[in-house]
Parts: structure tokens; sequence; C-alpha cells
């Protein structure tokens, strides 16, 4: 066992010590539902009902020109096919999950190959973000806005 590794088992791992994952609950365990595989064999996110969730990097998968999420063709032809209706991307890094009508791919959506198979994109126009934790600092704001208001000061 490296230095490295052998110090983070005593001091809790990636945890900080703390024994709990700085990570969304997301990150720690794969989302529900059935694994769905692209043409390429690899899972391209999971399958709960008429929601399709996928977990990527944003800095890794997100197209940058135009600023889009794609996926395979292959996965959209699937997902159409047992009903699925809501698309939804959590990213990992940015702590950002992205909402889209699995229509909106068919309607609005983009081809490309850019040497990972033929996949679809929809641009960031078409998407719904919710950011990680966006509910609880808007109730933080307005209680720090309220105390203000009674303060001395």
């Amino acid at each position: 066992m490296t230095q490295k590794r052998s110090r983070q088992a005593r001091e809790g791992g990636a945890t900080g010590g703390t024994g709990k994952s700085s990570c969304s609950h997301y990150l720690t365990k794969r989302p529900p539902g059935q694994p769905l595989r692209a043409s390429t064999g690899q899972v391209a996110g999971y399958v709960d009902g008429a929601t399709f969730t996928s977990v990527r990097a944003a800095e890794k998968h997100m197209l940058r020109k135009p600023p889009a999420w794609a996926l395979d063709a292959s996965v959209l032809r699937q997902l159409r096919d047992l009903g699925v209706e809501r698309v939804v991307i959590i990213t990992t890094d940015w702590h950002i999950t992205y909402h889209a009508p699995l229509d909106a791919f068919f309607a609005h959506g983009f081809h490309i190959e850019r040497g990972y198979g033929r996949q679809v994109g929809l641009k960031l126009g078409y998407w719904s973000a919710q950011i990680e934790g966006a509910d609880d600092f808007s109730r933080a704001c307005e209680q720090a806005h309220q105390l203000a208001l009674w303060s001395d000061y």
C-alpha cells in the first residue's frame, strides 16, 4: 500500500476524516433504475419509469461549441421505445442537474459525430438547470435579510 493510500485510510479516505462524503448523494451511489448501454457498450445511464438519468463530469462531457449535452443516437431510440419522457443529467463537478424532455432531442436536436459514434446534441437553451443547494442558499439569504431588519447594527 502506498503512503498516500495508507494516509487516506487512516484519515477516513476521501471523506476528509469526517466519515461523510462531501459529494452529492448521486455521486456515492448510482441512480435508480435499469442500466442502458450506448452503441459503444458503455452504460449511458439508467432508466427509472419515464426518466433517464446519466451522471457525467461537465468539464469532460458537455459540448462547448455549441454549448450542449449529447446522447448516443441509439440510446435516444431505445429511450423513445421504452416510453421515457424526461432526460436528467447530473454533473459530478459542477453540482448542477439538467432536465429536458426527450421530445426536445427529436424536435430540436442536431446530429454530430466527433469520434464517439453518432450522437444527437441538444443546446443548453432547451434544458432547465437546478444548482445543488440553491434552495438552501436562497432560504439562508432570506433569513439573513430578516435578521438584518431587526438587528441594532
